[in-house]
C-alpha cells in the first residue's frame, strides 16, 4: 500500500496527522506549516537534496487516491483565506500551492488560481523580478488545469499574448494553446516574428501535443507550399531541436522529400 518516500516517513507524526485528519480546515494548517517551514515541519529534506516540501504531499496523493480530495479542498482553501485577507499572502506559500496544484492536476481549484491572477494584475506592470516569477509562475500553474473550451478564458490569453509584457508571452502561449489549438496556429505568425528565445520550446510543445501537431502539421506544409517565410523558420527552428531520427520522420510527415534536416 505505501510506497517509497511515504513508507520511510510512516512513523513521521506530521504524516500520520496528514493522514489521519478529515477536516480540510486542518488539513490546510498542516499543509501551510509544511510548506513554511519544512526544517522543522514533516520529514527531514537533505541540503544536499533537489526534493522541495511539497514532495511528500505529492507522494501521498499518487499512493493514496482518497488523499486527493481531501488535499484539493484543503490547498484551495488556503487560497480562498489567502485571496480574502484571512491569511497572510506568503510567495512561498502561494508556490508551495500552485506546485502542489500543477504537479497533481488539482483542477478544482483552477477557478481559485485565476481569481488570484485576476486580483493581481499590477504584476502585470511590475518591474520586479520575483513579483512578475510568481505571477508567471501562477499562469503556468492555470494553464495545466484551466477548464476546456471556454470562451472567456481564451480571450484572456490572447489579450496577455497580444498586450503584456516579453516575459509573459511563453505563459500566455502556453495557455492559448492548451485552451484552442485552433486558435495558437492562428497566432504562430507572430510568434515566429517575435523570434524569443522560447519559439522552440513552443513549437516542440505542439509536436508532442495530439490535438496540436496535427494542425501545426498542416499550417506549415501549406505554408511551406506557399513559400510562406514564417513556416520556413519555424521548421527550421523546429528541427533545431530534434535529435536526427525525429527531424527525418517529422520532413516525412510534411511529405517535405526534398529538405535536408537540420545538423
Amino acid at each position: 500500500m505505501y510506497t517509497g518516500k511515504l513508507e520511510t516517513h510512516l512513523n513521521e507524526k506530521w504524516v500520520k496527522n496528514m493522514l489521519k485528519t478529515q477536516d480540510p480546515g486542518p488539513l490546510a494548517e498542516l499543509i501551510e506549516a509544511r510548506i513554511k517551514w519544512p526544517a522543522n515541519t514533516g520529514p527531514y529534506i537533505l541540503p544536499s537534496s533537489d526534493e522541495a516540501p511539497i514532495d511528500i504531499i505529492s507522494e501521498m496523493i499518487e499512493t493514496l487516491p482518497d488523499f486527493r480530495k481531501k488535499t484539493e479542498y484543503a490547498v484551495g482553501l488556503i487560497l480562498w483565506k489567502m485571496l480574502h485577507g484571512k491569511m497572510d499572502e506568503k510567495p512561498e506559500l502561494l508556490y508551495g500551492a500552485y506546485g502542489l496544484i500543477r504537479d497533481n492536476n488539482l483542477t478544482t481549484c483552477g477557478m481559485l488560481v485565476f481569481d488570484w491572477l485576476s486580483k493581481n494584475t499590477q504584476y502585470l506592470k511590475a518591474d520586479n523580478k520575483h513579483g512578475t516569477e510568481l505571477y508567471i509562475y501562477a499562469l503556468f500553474t492555470f494553464g495545466t488545469i484551466q477548464p476546456a473550451s471556454d470562451k472567456n478564458i481564451e480571450a484572456y490569453w490572447m489579450q496577455l499574448w497580444k498586450d503584456a509584457k516579453p516575459q509573459f508571452w511563453a505563459a500566455a502561449f502556453s495557455g492559448l494553446r492548451k485552451q484552442n489549438p485552433i486558435t495558437a496556429i492562428g497566432e504562430v505568425p507572430l510568434l515566429i516574428k517575435r523570434n524569443t528565445s522560447n519559439v522552440g520550446n513552443h513549437l516542440t510543445a505542439m509536436l508532442s501535443d495530439e490535438a496540436c501537431w496535427p494542425l501545426l502539421k498542416h499550417e506549415l506544409k501549406t505554408g511551406i507550399d506557399k513559400d510562406e517565410e514564417y513556416c520556413g523558420l519555424a521548421l527550421n527552428i523546429l528541427l533545431s531541436k530534434l535529435t536526427k531520427p525525429q527531424q527525418i520522420k517529422v520532413i516525412g510527415q510534411l511529405q517535405l522529400h526534398g529538405h535536408n534536416p537540420t545538423s
